[in-house]
């Protein structure tokens, strides 16, 4: 005899419903439950309470455990601690705070000890609650919910009166059981790529990576799916790369050639590229001030076209469009040369692969461009070395995309 639990969906719009997809594709790694998407809530299955209670933990034990590796071996940077979410969500949580403390150390701390029980699931994972003034996840005493940390908190600043549906305008509350509390800041801890210097002011950029509920259900329902995206695919690897999404179309680039340069020697995970219809992501663009979060962009990223066009080139080819494109993120951050060049190529070549763009105009402006101003200031025999090796890559890059 299975269980259920049931968990309902926050209200469309609302970050905390997007980090819950996040959770449920790492969920679903636990073959001893069954999880069913639904339109308004998700079913979680399995053959006793103790065990759906026992995947819950150990996602949430196992979650914090890798946020705590990525943040020990510097492949994303931490944030600091907003003062309200020191006092009224980590000290509530049971979590000391001092001073200088950075919020994804704490949720790494948090999440490792996890140990929600069964009631606590049951009981508050099944409630959402709106008013106008205030939406409640999780039942209980209100005395008892704790507010939602900031960085959870995005869509409140950029789009107020959208999210809220023309209502008032007055200040909204955002309060959550701890059980959802565990399960949002997972989500976040799934998808958070790091905090990157923007150089106006004291702002920073923080990048968030989201499973959107299209790209879940095929999660749920298909282990190839899961092998692509969640398990060493896709979403651990963009967290792990510690590149800025900018500019959109070189960073969405750089992280399919890193992908399959990586999976060049694995046919299974081969074969779910051309299998599974879809591998999209979204990138949250987040600004932070010190005191608000501000949606800038959310980048959407469909990458199966893409994975399956750059698994059929060489693989020297691949790692000489990563290259290019690396110099284009990194020339956002001020450091590169001819940052618009190696954008323009970037593009070119996306557009190449996608069947937009004549190879031979991208070969041209590669070599005729590119190339030319990668070699001007190097002595007549190294500069023609270069050429010649330019010269290579690009004719084996338009063999490649004719093949295609």
């Amino acid at each position: 005899m299975s269980v259920e639990l049931r968990i309902e969906f926050p209200p469309e719009g609302m970050t905390a419903r997007r980090l819950l997809m996040n959770f449920l594709a790492e969920l679903a790694r636990c073959e001893d439950i069954e999880i069913l998407l639904k339109p308004e809530c998700v079913m979680v299955k399995g053959p006793s309470e103790h065990i759906i209670e026992d995947c819950f933990n150990s996602t949430l034990n196992r979650i914090g455990r890798d946020l705590e590796t990525s943040l020990a071996q510097g492949k994303i940077k931490d944030m600091p601690l907003h003062t309200n979410d020191r006092r009224w969500v980590f000290g509530k949580l049971g979590v000391q705070a001092p001073k200088g403390s950075k919020f994804c150390q704490l949720t790494s701390q948090l999440l490792k000890r996890a140990q929600l029980t069964w009631d606590e699931l049951a009981r508050n994972l099944r409630v959402v609650r709106e008013t106008p003034n205030m939406i409640q996840l999780g039942g209980g005493p209100k005395g008892e919910l704790i507010s939602l940390p900031m960085p959870l908190l995005y869509e409140r600043y950029q789009a107020k009166y959208e999210f809220l549906r023309g209502r008032s305008g007055s200040e909204m509350k955002f309060k959550g059981a701890k059980a959802w509390l565990y399960l949002l800041l997972a989500g976040f801890a799934l998808g958070y790529c790091g905090n990157y210097i923007t150089g106006v002011g004291r702002a920073s950029e923080l990048a968030i990576v989201i499973v959107p509920e299209l790209t879940l259900s095929y999660v749920l329902a298909d282990e190839g799916a899961r092998s692509l995206i969640i398990r060493a695919g896709l979403l651990p690897m963009m967290r792990e790369l510690n590149r800025p999404p900018r500019p959109a179309v070189a960073y969405m680039l750089y992280v399919a050639c890193e992908f399959v340069a990586r999976i060049k020697g694995q046919a299974d995970i081969l074969k779910q590229i051309y299998r599974v219809p879809t591998a999209l992501l979204e990138m949250d663009r987040v600004s932070f001030t010190g005191q608000t979060f501000t949606l800038l962009e959310r980048i959407s990223m469909d990458f199966g076209p893409l994975l399956r066009s750059l698994a059929r080139l060489d693989e020297d080819v691949i790692t000489w469009i990563r290259d290019k494109c690396h110099k284009a993120i990194v020339g956002f951050r001020g450091t590169t040369e001819h940052y618009g060049d190696y954008v323009r190529l970037a593009t070119a070549v996306f557009q190449a692969l996608s069947g937009a763009l004549d190879p031979a105009d991208l070969c041209y402006y590669a070599l005729r461009v590119v190339a030319e101003h990668e070699t001007k200031d190097l002595d007549p025999a190294t500069r023609l070395k270069k050429l010649r090796r330019e010269g290579w890559a690009v004719r084996r890059l338009l063999e490649g995309l004719r093949r295609t």
